[in-house]
């Protein structure tokens, strides 16, 4: 079923609740304190499906003053907004305020819904709605069709519907599906008997069931273990979905909305940011340097001071580039919009958006930083290229590159090589053509990588390894074929890994050789040299205060280590009496051809019970082959 997400917007007391009550027949003013006041204070979510079948997710924000900030969490995610003015009352400061944060975080497709049409006169409405119009000149609202409903008696519900789905048709929705997942949090909940629920609206790629995620800035690591959206338990939710996460080993407590939960290693937390900045023409008030403001992104809410790199004072109307140092760790990527308010009295002001999401201290009116900043900001050329890369949650290759940049093929050579040369991105070379990834993602993997392997060692200290396909599974499922292997050879090449048959281990890490790993050596050693080439069985020596896990385990690490050798799943020995083994048999071969079960038993001095292993060990040590009959072998060529 295809999802996209209705947002509400207007002053307070002008139907927003009631409207989403005529579209979706649910109140969403469900709080006591929302009841008594008859305002809405906290952010309401439902949904509906659209006569088309798409289900239509809907947010109700609130519109007095005092809740902006939950307003501003709710615009997040937001693909349409129903601006919602009454017919009494016109534009109002509330009305204002909604839409310049809708401009600010370039929410442009929407319906003004122009309420309460039962409570006014024709020649009235007629009359204010033409006022209205005036006021939205020059706003994000100028172009947006109109409609005029009373949501108590149900007048026009079906027009704005119809509305709806046209407008939907035409929207240009910016969601990432195949981006790395990122959820900003808005919601809270607590199941008695399940667990933590955290809520938003997914923002970028996909979430599934069972999949590990991390809560920033935080760094909380937690696992998905159940998921709904708009009603429904699904196995995943995209980009663009309001998705409810259930997940494991999180304290409600600990959690507050405008955290963010993505893929682990995808965001590094941060207090200082790049940023183009400008403020709205209409405001009475100017930005001083060193200035403090309100700073909403997402659902994330701080305290910020203004470092103006290029101006000294920021005027009604101007833009400039800043450094944004925050109170806090937030949680943010390139590229995404904000809104920021005077701290007293509150006020919307401006916004902008994030060039740099991990920025370092830079001077002011510098005209080297200024122009870095400018290139990066309007992606010039080389700038456009390493900014296109940057983007990239995977190596992206040559050609795909150069077709999205759209530059002309000899300028875009030169200026790769150019890129190249100055090694300003990572380059991963495979058998086909280079592949491209920032240094900031390339570390992100690889970061990632290592501390899921250590994770995933930290409670089982005598395994030494990761499965490969994991690892690709979980952290390269975004790279193409060639780009994996060629990854994973890099990381070899660079000293970081092993990978022995599948088995991907951390260089200079170490299986925990503690007393149980000594004692059960030793009795496994002592077993197998009493036992010889009758051997016994690995099951029967299993020390009963030891878990299967850990004993499996330490009988895996015992084999790399090459202190034990596995003959088949139940039968181990020491290295001696495989090594002798295999001596016999290619001293056997120097004066026969075949050697059968019961001139191997013989040759062994064992019984059947252990030549039948013993002869599959053979073949795969390579010094056996088939020879045409079950029961025999000849001399591998």
């Amino acid at each position: 079923m295809e999802h996209f997400i209705i947002g509400t917007s207007g002053h307070i007391d002008h139907g927003k609740t009631a409207l989403i009550k005529a579209l979706t027949g649910r109140d969403l003013d469900t709080g006591k304190e929302e009841k008594e006041r008859g305002i809405t204070i906290e952010l309401g979510f439902t949904y509906f499906d659209l006569p088309d079948k798409t289900r239509a997710g809907i947010i109700d924000v609130p519109g007095h003053e005092k809740f902006l900030p939950n307003m501003l969490s709710g615009v997040c995610g937001m693909d349409l907004v129903l601006l919602v003015i009454a017919l009494d009352e016109g534009v109002m400061p509330q009305t204002v305020e909604h839409m310049d944060i809708l401009q600010e975080l370039n929410v442009s497709s929407g319906i003004v819904v122009l309420t309460k049409c039962d409570m006014v006169e024709p020649d009235f409405a007629d009359l204010m709605e033409e006022e209205i119009t005036e006021k939205l000149k020059g706003t994000v609202a100028e172009k947006w069709p109109k409609v005029r409903v009373s949501a108590v008696k149900n007048i026009n519900i079906d027009k704005l519907i119809s509305l709806i789905c046209d407008a939907k048709k035409n929207i240009v929705r910016s969601h990432d599906t195949k981006g790395q997942f990122r959820l900003p949090v808005d919601r809270i909940l607590s199941i008695k008997g399940l667990g933590t629920v955290l809520a938003g609206t997914v923002l970028e790629g996909n979430v599934h069931v069972d999949e590990e995620l991390t809560i920033y800035p935080i760094g909380i690591k937690t696992k998905v273990k159940s998921i709904e959206s708009h009603g429904e338990t699904v196995n995943d939710a995209n980009a663009g979905m309001r998705t409810a996460l259930l997940l494991q080993g999180v304290k409600k407590e600990d959690i507050k909305r405008g955290m963010v939960i993505a893929v682990p290693g995808s965001i590094v937390p941060t207090t200082r940011i790049d940023v183009n900045l400008s403020l709205l023409k209409h405001v009475e008030r100017s930005i001083k340097n060193q200035q403090r403001v309100h700073f909403h992104i997402g659902t994330d809410e701080v305290t910020a001071r203004v470092v103006l790199l290029n101006k000294d004072v920021l005027m009604p109307g101007d833009e400039a580039y800043a450094e944004l140092v925050l109170e806090r760790e937030i949680a943010v990527r390139r590229g995404d919009r904000f809104v920021i308010r005077f701290l007293s009295p509150l006020e919307t002001i401006g916004g902008g958006s994030i060039i740099n999401a991990n920025a370092v201290k830079k001077k002011r009116n510098d005209e080297k930083v200024i122009k870095q900043l400018d290139n990066q900001f309007n992606n010039k050329a080389k700038e456009a290229l390493i900014h296109l890369i940057e983007e990239q949650n995977a190596p992206i290759k040559d050609s795909k590159l150069r077709t999205i940049s759209e530059i002309a093929e000899d300028d875009f050579r030169t200026e790769m090589d150019e890129i190249i040369d100055n090694k300003e991105v990572f380059v991963l070379a495979s058998k086909k053509e280079n592949y491209y990834l920032s240094y900031e993602t390339e570390d992100n993997i690889r970061n990632a990588i290592v501390s899921y392997i250590k994770s995933s060692l930290e409670n089982r200290p005598y395994k030494s390894y990761e499965n490969k396909l994991e690892i690709k599974n979980k952290f390269l499922k975004a790279f193409e074929p060639f780009a994996i292997d060629a990854y994973f050879e890099r990381l070899v090449g660079d000293g970081l890994i092993s990978i022995e048959n599948d088995r991907v281990m951390l260089n200079g890490y170490e299986v925990t050789h503690d007393d149980t790993y000594e004692r059960v050596l030793d009795r496994l050693l002592k077993e197998f040299k009493a036992h010889g080439t009758d051997f016994i069985g690995i099951k029967e020596l299993k020390p009963q205060a030891l878990s299967d896990t850990d004993y499996a385990d330490l009988i895996e690490s015992y084999c790399l280590e090459d202190r034990i050798v596995k003959i088949n799943d139940d039968f181990y020995t020491t290295t001696e009496v495989a090594g002798e083994i295999e001596d016999k048999v290619i001293k056997f071969f120097e004066k026969e051809d075949i050697i059968s079960f019961a001139s191997l038993r013989d040759l062994l001095g064992t019984s059947r019970r252990s030549a039948k292993p013993v002869m599959a060990y053979l073949d795969n040590r390579g010094i056996t082959a088939w020879s045409g009959k079950e029961t025999e072998r000849k001399k591998k060529a």
